[in-house]
């Protein structure tokens, strides 16, 4: 199954992955996001083929140079991922964060049924999505627990993010302690003030 968490504020999303697939392609060091420009990550949990699929399908569908937002990029996801679920019986899950079309970020999750969950954290609040394991644990105290001593936020949050893999691993066998991170920004032209900053 994995793992794939996010953490998402107006002005940066955090997302970190597990590094285990199960299957054909069978390793413990698999990043399970692409970061298709500065402002937009796709994560992903499932079946790897399906997820890779999907992502090569909207990567040849989008052009380069052009940004998408949030929500027609989970449009664009759900629209490749039904027609592959006609030709196929295995499925994947997906994350979609990024800068959102009211110009903050935010996040979007698509199970394997294409049911849309959307994420828009205020200027007061922090919004979490986890994919993957059921096993859901209150990111409050893993946060609460890495504050302390912390000189960045950035250093902050990963190591919580961490922390949650970790114990999800010791319930989880498809979830290992291998993880991947990465912070999407935007740029400070458009900064957003958020409680934190």
């Amino acid at each position: 199954m994995s793992i794939v968490l996010n953490l998402v504020s107006r002005n940066r999303s955090w997302i970190m992955s597990d590094g285990r697939a199960i299957g054909a392609n069978q390793s413990e060091n698999i990043q399970k996001f692409r970061v298709i420009h500065p402002l937009l990550c796709i994560g992903f949990t499932g079946t790897l083929e399906y997820a890779r699929a999907v992502l090569d399908a909207f990567s040849k569908a989008v052009p380069p140079n052009e940004i998408l937002s949030i929500e027609p990029s989970s449009d664009l996801i759900c629209q490749i991922s039904a027609t592959l679920m006609k030709k196929t019986h295995t499925r994947a899950q997906f994350l979609v964060t990024g800068i959102s079309k009211e110009g903050c970020l935010g996040t979007i999750t698509i199970s394997s049924d294409n049911t849309r969950k959307y994420l828009l954290p205020s200027a007061e609040s922090l919004s979490f999505a986890q994919l993957g394991n059921p096993f859901h644990l209150d990111f409050g105290k893993y946060l609460s627990k890495h504050r302390i001593g912390a000189t960045d936020l950035d250093t902050m949050i990963e190591k919580s993010l961490a922390h949650m893999v970790q114990d999800i691993s010791t319930v989880d066998e498809t979830v290992n302690r291998n993880t991947y991170f990465h912070v999407l920004r935007l740029p400070k032209k458009t900064r957003i003030p958020f409680l934190f900053e």
